[in-house]
């Protein structure tokens, strides 16, 4: 039929074309771009190894930096500073002083070098942050959980003692558990003690049992801290926990 000649005119136009294209012989200008071609292949691909190198080495600058924070605390922490620490504050540098405890993140300095209005007075636990952690060698609660969940219901700063912002919680036990029962979960009021290297949540005895709860954030990581039950007659531990932000917001800092 006339249509299926029609088809097969137009297939075999293509193949020719096809062919004929195919055997056109290569170009100087052919050549030349398909060189220029391999060339930024090969530079795209030395940036990119280039760019790998960079990031695993600054990943290590970061590590060192973290580590050379921890050591430079730990040292500062060993140290005597010179002070009464449960009610002093040592300013340190060039010219140390100590200072009331009460004085640390009032909004003025009392420091010569601003120590007592610096890092150790951003907010670690802002109401509405949710931490989590696994419970170690608890040999005196009554309810032994693997899990603990803290909820920070508030965080206020008091304007007349701001070195110890008031914080209240609920503290939720083995909340993944499949018989996890809210009415468990303890309402707790404590504070937050601002020292450097030391910043410690503190909730008081809430039970018979004479069991306090605190967690101690050792001002490198924001996002972890180490905590204790410990009986608030003595202050002696009875249990140990460390606490991870899990909530959405866990990659923000606050200042007080």
């Amino acid at each position: 039929s006339p249509y299926t000649n029609m088809r097969g005119a137009l297939i075999f136009l293509c193949l020719t074309l096809w062919a004929t294209a195919e055997a056109r012989p290569q170009t100087a200008d052919d050549a030349h771009f398909e060189g220029q071609k391999a060339r930024l292949e090969s530079l795209k691909q030395k940036l990119s190894d280039l760019k790998h190198e960079l990031d695993e080495r600054l990943k290590r600058v970061h590590m060192v930096d973290d580590e050379m924070d921890l050591m430079e605390q730990a040292i500062i922490q060993a140290e005597s500073t010179g002070c009464k620490d449960n009610m002093e504050f040592q300013c340190g540098g060039h010219h140390p002083k100590c200072i009331s405890r009460l004085l640390v993140c009032d909004s003025y300095s009392d420091c010569d070098n601003d120590a007592d209005e610096n890092e150790q007075c951003r907010v670690y636990t802002p109401g509405g942050s949710i931490w989590e952690g696994r419970m170690e060698a608890d040999s005196c609660t009554s309810r032994h959980p693997k899990e603990v969940r803290v909820t920070i219901d508030s965080y206020k700063i008091i304007d007349y003692l701001r070195s110890f912002p008031e914080v209240t919680a609920t503290i939720d036990f083995d909340p993944h558990a499949p018989n996890y029962d809210p009415a468990t979960s303890l309402h707790v009021q404590g504070h937050m003690d601002l020292m450097v290297g030391d910043n410690r949540l503190y909730f008081s005895s809430h039970e018979k049992s004479g069991l306090a709860f605190e967690c101690t954030f050792d001002g490198i990581d924001d996002h972890h801290c180490h905590g204790r039950v410990i009986h608030e007659s003595s202050q002696l531990p009875c249990a140990y926990f460390t606490l991870h932000r899990v909530d959405s917001y866990g990659e923000d800092h606050e200042h007080a």
